[in-house]
């Protein structure tokens, strides 16, 4: 089957102003790339008819004028459609985690005591690539820094999970239950094909279809997880810290966390306001923090 691709060359600053819009969207058939050489950003899309192609890029100049009327098409093969990626998709990782490409993993030269997460980047989910979803990383690496064999007690929630890599490094990092949902039933596929990838053991994560605060009713987390935007958090703040359990007694210095991301770094105080004053009435608050990538931030609340 043929993939229809359209291209667009894109200038640094336009490029937070359309990563807000398709994090608003489900399933966008967009993505924005950076060739990791040159700086240059590209928007790509890819579509299973020329016609939609079209259609699709003639809707998204409807909302952002500024976009050129033309774009560049191709017809691509599958195996195009792959190497097409590999020219923006590389190898990341952060102290002991890894996360490779599927193309790479065979020539990877993995350091003693990896822990290492093999993905197949899909049009519609995340690849990694994102600082949101690496700021969530540096978080979960931080809690196993600081527990480290300790963290198989701990239970790990991903709410809005996409393509599983956040949840599947947390279960490669030693967590114990560690659980995922997204609203799009097809995240939820890819994730479990994500995890038949690693060779994870059957149930080894539990995958499930729900949106908030469906995904999150009955169920509670040592450490929760929310990669989503802040038009999402904001409203669902109050499920998201309910969510988080509180542990007594000799367990209080396992702590709990809520690692937010998602978060475009101009909204960060937005958040901050709604979010710290529920987290401190939940508990004995220890850490309220936030860092910072490109145009993204996150917020970190430990109890």
């Amino acid at each position: 089957m043929l993939i229809y691709e359209r291209s667009i060359p894109l200038s640094a600053e336009v490029v937070p102003l359309l990563e807000v819009y398709f994090e608003e969207q489900e399933m966008p058939p967009w993505s924005i790339h950076q060739n990791v050489l040159t700086g240059a950003y590209t928007l790509m899309g890819y579509f299973e008819a020329d016609e939609a192609a079209e259609a699709g890029y003639e809707a998204l100049r409807a909302e952002f004028d500024f976009l050129p009327e033309v774009s560049v098409a191709r017809e691509l093969q599958p195996v195009e459609w792959q190497e097409a990626y590999k020219e923006y998709l590389k190898p990341w990782h952060s102290r002991s985690l890894h996360w490779v490409p599927n193309w790479e993993w065979e020539g990877y030269l993995f350091p003693e005591a990896a822990v290492a997460v093999r993905l197949e980047p899909g049009m519609a989910f995340g690849t990694g690539s994102h600082e949101t979803t690496r700021l969530v990383a540096e978080r979960l690496l931080d809690i196993k820094t600081l527990l480290g064999d300790k963290v198989a007690a701990l239970k790990v929630i991903d709410a809005g999970c996409g393509s599983g890599i956040l949840a599947l490094s947390a279960y490669k990092l030693g967590f114990g239950f560690v659980a995922g949902f997204d609203i799009d039933p097809d995240a939820v596929r890819i994730s479990q094909e994500h995890c038949a990838l690693n060779e994870l053991p059957q149930g080894a994560i539990a995958f499930y279809t729900a949106g908030l605060p469906g995904g999150l009713e009955g169920r509670s987390a040592d450490v929760l997880m929310a990669n989503i935007q802040t038009d999402v958090l904001i409203p669902f703040a109050e499920t998201l810290i309910k969510a988080v359990a509180l542990r007594t007694g000799q367990e209080r210095d396992m702590g709990s966390a809520l690692i937010l991301s998602g978060i475009l770094s101009k909204e960060l105080e937005q958040v901050r306001a709604v979010f710290e004053p529920l987290a401190r009435a939940h508990g004995t608050l220890r850490l309220c923090d936030s860092r910072v990538q490109g145009e993204w931030a996150d917020l970190y609340f430990a109890w």
